[in-house]
């Protein structure tokens, strides 16, 4: 409802075409969030994040390739590596975490091997770093990430309630009593 008086208001915005798609992800409907995605694009080409989100999209639809076309799309587009550090530690993250989803569990755990290895791991990143072990499987792992999350207060730790990435650990009493600690469960 908010997203389509914010178009109403400014059609044209590619940071309100993008965000538009956001609900269509949470509730899974991947193609029309691709549909509003492509919309941002239209308007701006160069928006990494209408790119990031559509890698999003695609990942969770089993497009692998494309996913990793968009995710590294995103990455170029994020700017020069002096200003777009944590960006690019972000989307390399997400790389991961698609290749991991492919399949491609060597590709991945080389891109995980690199950014532990550059300490690039903030804060900002691990919300990202465990969905990276989500892909691969290690749930403990990835549950050790997610404690940290909590523990530090990441403000990207209230989207395991309903972002589709996590759907894999929904079953595990873990993140039941995760959810149900932090509150976020009714």
């Amino acid at each position: 409802m908010e997203f389509g008086r914010a178009l109403a208001i400014d059609p044209l915005s590619p940071l309100i075409n993008t965000d538009a798609a956001r609900p269509f992800i949470r509730s899974r409907n991947y193609q029309r969030a691709i549909e509003q995605l492509h919309a941002a694009i239209e308007i701006d080409p160069a928006f990494p994040r209408a790119h990031n989100l559509l890698a999003h999209c695609y990942t969770e639809m089993g497009k692998y390739d494309e996913a990793a076309v968009e995710a590294q799309r995103a990455a170029e587009l994020s700017g020069p590596p002096h200003q777009q550090a944590d960006a690019s530690s972000r989307l390399s993250y997400q790389l991961a975490y698609i290749y991991a989803r492919a399949g491609r569990t060597t590709d991945a755990r080389r891109v995980l091997e690199q950014l532990e290895a550059s300490a690039s791991s903030t804060n900002d990143q691990l919300y990202h770093h465990a969905l990276a072990y989500v892909g691969l499987g290690e749930r403990d792992r990835a549950f050790f990430l997610i404690e940290k999350l909590y523990e530090t207060r990441n403000v990207d730790f209230a989207t395991l309630k309903f972002s589709p990435e996590w759907d894999s650990l929904r079953d595990d009493p873990r993140f039941q009593a995760l959810l149900r600690r932090s509150g976020l469960t009714p």
